[in-house]
């Protein structure tokens, strides 16, 4: 049985040495908008080497 992706986002740089310690990678980044933080999204489980676990960003 296979297992499933998790994904979060954080604009906090600070946290990524936690989300690494349980287990997350980092997928991308998204630029900030005018005023706004840079997002980094992060990725754990089933799903980590597929092309599908890259940041999607909209405009």
């Amino acid at each position: 049985m296979g297992g499933v992706g998790t994904y979060l986002g954080t604009t906090d740089p600070r946290n990524l040495p936690f989300y690494r310690r349980m287990g997350f990678a980092v997928a991308g980044t998204a630029p900030p908008g005018p005023d706004g933080p840079v997002v980094t999204g992060l990725h754990r489980g089933h799903d980590s080497g597929s092309s599908a676990n890259h940041m999607m960003v909209s405009p």
